[in-house]
């Protein structure tokens, strides 16, 4: 009994420490987008809407008020786009390869538009995450930008970060010899 008393309040004070957002990208000066399918997928669903300017609500703690943009930044500092050393095409494709082997489903892979879209169910509850990926040239290469947001609105407890930087990580070990 001590034990899983112990795990719970663990739990609850781990939860106080995140922020309430469900919402994550790796840079909120240039939002990744989605697509018009994935929106209407969403709205079908009736997901939270996606916002590029939301704002956590009054009533959490240190948190509130503050932009998702604002919190991610103070919270999460190491999630970063990733700037790679290959075509945006063949970035795009790595993308898409890393979500696989992760259990996402690759909804959408368009190398020349430099976009991947993915969905990922959890397994217990099979919650829904929609994540958008947008690669574009920028002056030192590729650069890769991921976005991950639930379907559902609340605190996350860090799912979307952790999505973004596996992610992020699989394509940079999938490129690591590019």
């Amino acid at each position: 009994a001590g034990v899983g008393g112990g795990a719970l309040f663990g739990q609850s004070v781990m939860r106080g420490e995140f922020p309430p957002i469900y919402d994550v990208q790796t840079d909120w000066s240039l939002p990744v987008a989605f697509t018009e399918t994935t929106l209407q997928v969403r709205r079908a669903e009736n997901a939270v809407q996606i916002r590029d300017d939301a704002i956590i609500p009054e009533g959490q703690g240190r948190w509130s008020g503050k932009t998702f943009a604002a919190a991610q930044t103070e919270f999460y500092r190491d999630l970063k786009p990733l700037v790679v050393n290959v075509q945006p095409a063949d970035a795009t494709v790595a993308a898409a390869n890393a979500a696989k082997p992760l259990g996402w489903d690759v909804m959408l892979s368009e190398p020349p538009a430099g976009l991947v879209e993915a969905v990922h169910h959890s397994r217990w509850y099979g919650l829904a995450a929609d994540i958008s990926v947008g690669v574009t040239q920028d002056g030192q290469g590729p650069r890769i930008d991921v976005r991950s947001t639930s379907r559902q609105a609340g605190p996350d407890m860090g799912a979307n970060a952790s999505r973004v930087q596996q992610l992020l990580d699989e394509i940079a070990f999938a490129l690591r010899g590019s």
